[in-house]
């Protein structure tokens, strides 16, 4: 069975989107880890380098489980 962690979980809210600027919108991303993280965003190149950043992180509880299996 697999397991999936809510630590790679995202909500991502656009408030605003303009169909004539490519890559040109606003929102916010939140982590559902529970930590209450919020990072907004103003285009997609934010939106990517967030989410980039958030999956390249290292998770000390993940690697705390895999040592007590």
């Amino acid at each position: 069975m697999t397991e999936f962690s809510t630590r790679d979980s995202f909500i991502v809210r656009v408030y605003r989107y303009d169909p004539a600027k490519r890559g040109k919108l606003q929102g916010a991303v939140e982590r559902i880890d529970g930590s209450g993280s919020n990072a907004p965003f103003k285009d997609t190149e934010e939106l990517g380098a967030i989410l980039s950043a958030s999956l390249a992180a290292p998770d000390p509880k993940r690697r705390n489980r895999a040592r007590a299996k």
